[in-house]
């Protein structure tokens, strides 16, 4: 069993279909270990429930977003979608190092930054006034 966890900002855009978020949020999701999802559009659709046209259109729509990447590689016919984090302002594509750091954070070199996107500061000063 696997449950799927949609940001507020892909949740609360007016511009993404249903399907287009919940697509996102099982990206994400898919995404976990390897930094990436490489689950074709059957696959996706299948998950869904619904068409692999609906999947391609959603992921058309993710795209002109910028929230999703994707590569192809066209010698093995493989494929990697990455989400793009875009809270603050900031375009990055997560990397495995990010992952990896998440995963083990006392055993990773890396540093770990705490980051607080802007709306969540908003939302704990909205708490913390009533």
């Amino acid at each position: 069993m696997y449950f799927i966890q949609v940001p507020s900002h892909v949740y609360l855009d007016k511009k993404l279909s249903r399907t287009s978020q919940n697509l996102y949020g099982l990206i994400l999701s898919l995404s976990y270990k390897d930094g990436y999802c490489y689950a074709t559009n059957k696959n996706l659709a299948d998950m869904l429930e619904v068409s692999a046209r609906t999947i391609n259109y959603a992921l058309s729509d993710l795209t002109k977003a910028e929230l999703i990447h994707i590569e192809i590689n066209s010698r093995n016919n493989f494929r990697k979608i990455m989400t793009i984090d875009t809270i603050n302002g900031s375009k990055r594509l997560k990397t495995q190092k990010e992952n990896e750091i998440k995963a083990n954070p006392t055993r990773s070199k890396h540093k770990i930054e705490r980051f607080v996107p802007e709306w969540m500061s908003e939302f704990e000063e909205l708490l913390d006034n009533q």
